[in-house]
């Protein structure tokens, strides 16, 4: 398969002289992910500032799992999207995102750190979230998931490339709807997914939240533009 070419814009250097690429390239997850992508998945949604923490290995071990038999069974309408960080190229502009988990290192250069994910998320398709009701007719549309960034790669614009990267492929899937969740008190996330144009769809009921103060969930819609392409 033919790689996109990211829709992020170059960055100029310090010199001004030549643009910088994205530092990270983006693919389909393959079989030998799984455990970088636990480790990925675990400390960003159980860190170690959580009371849960001491669980950590628990939820990595059921994670890991879940990975894998997603992987192995390949369900249709799904993507597991890594980001692996890569060195910085001037002067040419180079393909940043590939659906074919087969691409090889020798095909996209990598950095010496190898071929690590340094993030990923999910996509694939579900009941229509903004409708609960459709779900019986079974209307579905893409939603997006397990957004995670190791941590001494946040901030550094991989998170909007990975979300990037979903909307290609929902654009593939024929949709131009996407959906996710979000936790009202995530204001970082909020932040960046309303940067992205991602709009409140409602607030979730959840009795739980109100009985206990747990915070509430969000659901988020964003509809590509008719121009969009890939």
């Amino acid at each position: 398969m033919v790689p996109f070419t990211s829709g992020l814009s170059e960055e100029p250097d310090s010199t001004g002289i030549a643009p910088v690429q994205c530092r990270y390239f983006v693919r389909a997850a393959r079989p030998q992910d799984v455990d970088g992508l636990a480790d990925v998945l675990t400390d960003s949604f159980h860190p170690s500032t959580s009371a849960w923490y001491w669980m950590a290995p628990f939820f990595r071990m059921g994670i890991r799992e879940e990975l894998r038999t997603r992987l192995r069974t390949q369900p249709a309408h799904h993507a597991c999207l890594v980001g692996v960080k890569r060195p910085e190229v001037r002067g040419v502009v180079e393909p940043q995102f590939s659906l074919d988990s087969g691409l090889q290192t020798r095909d996209m250069p990598l950095s010496a750190s190898g071929d690590r994910p340094v993030g990923t998320v999910e996509i694939d398709l579900r009941p229509q979230a903004g409708n609960p009701w459709l779900k019986f007719w079974g209307a579905r549309y893409p939603y997006i998931s397990n957004l995670a960034v190791d941590e001494p790669h946040r901030r550094q614009g991989i998170a909007e490339q990975l979300l990037s990267c979903c909307e290609r492929v929902a654009l593939t899937w024929g949709y131009r709807d996407l959906y996710l969740h979000v936790l009202e008190n995530n204001s970082a996330a909020i932040s960046l997914y309303t940067k992205l144009g991602y709009q409140t769809q409602r607030i979730e009921p959840d009795l739980t939240a109100l009985l206990i103060g747990n915070p509430r969930q969000i659901l988020l819609h964003k509809c590509l533009p008719p121009n969009a392409s890939l």
